[in-house]
């Protein structure tokens, strides 16, 4: 039977996210489909759940016919709706569809990337070239169609009025018909996260960076270390955007667990020797330097000492025996008793104490070498869904959760953050793992989880680290580094601050994970070292998941990024292997191959010029990386990239606008530092002048290039709020 407590504590969950206003009142239908909802021949809808999602008209008025209610094709469970289209009369037709959205929706490929496609991200609204498909996230619904010579009208989402999103394109189709496939509960059902409840609660979404205690001290962590770790984030990192401090293993006094002497939470909150002020001082000392102070936490019990007729809380199989593993000492039952009378109290103590980021370790342990090992499979995931739900509940919402690791679909819904990766240390086969298990689980990515690949140690190989911190800045990831403040010389600070703060970058494409590739396999001993050969490099992670590409799934990434006053891609090319020269249409990117772009490379700060139908790649060593921005290229001055931000710039930039020949900018700065703006002029201007408040500018590059200049302006802040002008003469 239930423990009645946490029952209650369940039903408080759902009432209160319920009461918020930025969520649904009403749970999206998992079994309605979508049903005509006029009457007009040459226009037709159709509505869910009483709301019109999809509006279809034909640009001559031609008839356009449908099926009757629910005679459509169906998959039942979980549900699966092909709506046709079909005209009376054949020949070609063009129609134009309008698809109206929630609040939060986005487009969506119902497949991962493959045969040399970048993994899709995207940031903001963008409408991505070649993209058929859009998903709701409000009601975690996926909408595609079929058909051929469709494309996008604009190039980004309208916000509508109320705020919901909509958008529209066209379509010309030679067939007699064409099809949307309707999906709801997309997520919840057809993907298996089962606890994600959109209308219930979403995952904070915010950007995630920090630094962890553990490779840089593992349990010989002290208040001393902490204290300069802190102090040294606070100058080097904190005006860029880190935002967290989280303190792992090595903190407690002893091991904690059940004594008869002392309660399972006082064995977690009590100080130490090296922590005199316990959990609670740990908080504070990282809260007073101005960061998010986190801890980690492991559901073990690592002692067990039961008073005499104390209820067992071990997880046993059938016979009795104690389900034990590894990583994991004492193997919690994790029953509604467990949860409410061990759990509930170290969680709302660290609450009390303030922390506001947790990291509950050992889960995939618990729950594959303990709970399904001793339960039936639904007990087994109720019982630690049940564990998610009443953390959630005793932090509070503002306390953001992290569970590691592996993708562990029960803590959909409960936690904001996932780890995705083994833990990451100072060897190549660390950053292997997390460059291709951040792209192999890049399905849900900021939709049910943030995606943690686990911290960057800097220190280990400056171009290893130059990658992933591109990547996992980019993709949106949780950026956490792990070194000692002696190890962070000026080149890697300069290095990790450019990717701060990660993008709050989505994923734009779904679908089931490679099978076919032997990640975390190899572990042979000549493998586990700081330098380490090409050749042993290649041999230790095996084939590629697709042999035949020059540019294999996990290696290119195509970001899109939408602001108010631009659109632009970011192209990533990572060396999880050493790679070959390689050419990548630009519609493999999500960009219009009948568009001309211009191009630039971040890490290199070079002007690559024009690029048309398809971007060149170098060859790359394992490890290296290619970060490249596409922008459409204008018949006017425009701005290309600066140093601040691996983005080029999503982050600094934040108005912009050409009126009357001059570009004028907001830019939100770190103070007392400079960075450079790059731009590109056609023949037919020149700058005049440029014009600053809140910092000082200066030309230090004018170089003319096929017709063309580019200019370089190094901009010295002493605000964070700067305006820039630049202006143009014509001739």
């Amino acid at each position: 039977m239930k423990n009645i407590a946490l029952n209650i504590a369940m039903l408080c969950l759902a009432f209160a996210f319920c009461a918020k206003a930025e969520f649904v009142l009403k749970e999206s239908p998992a079994a309605v489909c979508l049903l005509p909802s006029n009457s007009s021949e040459e226009m037709i809808s159709y509505k869910y759940d009483n709301s019109k999602v999809i509006i279809v008209e034909h640009e001559k008025g031609q008839v356009i016919r449908r099926q009757y209610n629910t005679d459509d094709a169906y998959w039942s469970t979980p549900l699966k709706q092909i709506a046709t289209f079909a005209f009376e009369s054949g020949g070609v037709h063009k129609v134009r569809v309008k698809l109206l959205l929630s609040e939060h929706a986005g487009v969506m490929k119902s497949r991962r990337a493959e045969g040399g496609e970048a993994i899709l991200g995207q940031l903001g609204n963008p409408l991505i070239h070649g993209v058929a498909g859009v998903y709701d996230m409000d009601r975690d619904f996926l909408l595609e169609w079929n058909c051929d010579g469709w494309e996008w009208i604009g190039d980004r989402m309208t916000r509508e009025e109320d705020g919901t999103l909509s958008c529209s394109f066209s379509a010309v189709v030679s067939n007699h018909f064409f099809n949307f496939v309707f999906r709801p509960h997309f997520y919840n059902t057809h993907l298996g996260f089962r606890g994600h409840e959109p209308w219930t609660r979403r995952i904070n979404s915010k950007s995630m960076n920090g630094w962890c205690s553990w490779p840089a001290y593992f349990k010989n962590v002290n208040t001393e270390n902490i204290s300069q770790t802190a102090d040294f984030i606070s100058e080097k990192f904190l005006p860029y955007g880190m935002n967290f401090m989280q303190v792992d293993d090595g903190y407690m006094n002893g091991e904690p667990g059940i004594y008869e002497h002392i309660s399972y939470v006082d064995s977690w909150m009590r100080g130490s020797k090296r922590f005199p002020d316990g959990a609670a001082g740990i908080a504070k000392l990282i809260r007073d330097r101005g960061l998010e102070p986190g801890i980690w936490f492991n559901p073990d019990f690592y002692k067990y000492e039961l008073k005499e007729g104390q209820r067992d809380v071990i997880c046993r199989e059938v016979s009795g025996r104690e389900r034990s593993s590894f990583w994991i000492k004492h193997m919690p039952d994790m029953s509604d008793y467990t949860i409410t009378n061990y759990y509930v109290p170290v969680f709302e103590a660290f609450r009390n104490a303030g922390f506001k980021y947790l990291k509950v370790d050992g889960l995939r342990h618990i729950l594959f070498e303990g709970l399904n090992m001793a339960y039936e499979p639904k007990e087994a995931q109720r019982r630690l869904r049940n564990f998610a739900l009443a953390a959630r509940v005793a932090l509070g919402d503002d306390v953001y959760l992290l569970g590691c690791w592996g993708m562990l679909t029960e803590l959909a819904g409960a936690f904001d953050a996932c780890r995705i990766s083994l833990d990451a240390l100072d060897k190549w086969f660390s950053a292997h793992k997390q460059l291709f298990h951040f792209a192999e689980f890049f399905t849900s990515q900021r939709i049910v989880y943030l995606n943690d690949p686990d911290h960057i140690v800097m220190h280990a190989n400056p171009e290893w680290s130059r990658t992933r911190v591109s990547t996992i800045s980019l993709g949106g990831g949780l950026l956490s580094y792990g070194d000692k403040n002696e190890d962070m010389n000026d080149e890697l600070v300069y290095m990790l601050q450019r990717g701060l703060p990660s993008l709050e970058t989505r994923t734009a494409e779904c679908g089931e994970m490679h099978f076919n590739y032997p990640t975390c396999a190899l572990y042979d001993k000549k493998y586990k070292v700081k330098d380490i050969s090409e050749e042993d490099a290649m041999e230790q992670v095996g084939p590629s998941v697709e042999p035949n590409v020059k540019s294999p799934f996990s290696t290119l990434w195509a970001h899109h990024i939408e602001k108010p006053y631009e659109k632009w891609c970011v192209a990533v090319r990572n060396g999880v292997w050493s790679l070959q020269e390689d050419d990548t249409p630009l519609e493999k990117l999500g960009l219009d191959p009948n568009e001309t772009y211009v191009a630039y490379d971040f890490w290199k700060q070079k002007y690559l010029g024009e690029v048309k139908e398809k971007l060149h790649w170098n060859k790359l060593t394992f490890g290296h990386t290619e970060v490249v921005s596409l922008r459409k290229k204008l018949d006017r001055p425009q701005f290309i990239a600066s140093t601040r931000h691996v983005s080029m710039d999503a982050e600094s930039v934040e108005n912009m606008v050409w009126e009357a020949s001059s570009l004028r900018f907001k830019l939100k700065c770190v103070p007392n530092t400079e960075e450079i703006y790059t731009f590109r002029v056609p023949k037919s201007f020149e700058i005049l002048r440029i014009e600053s408040v809140g910092g000082e500018s200066r030309t230090v590059e004018n170089a003319e290039k096929e017709g063309e200049s580019i200019i370089k302006i190094a901009l010295a802040s002493k605000q964070q709020e700067v305006t820039l002008k630049l202006v143009f003469s014509t001739e």
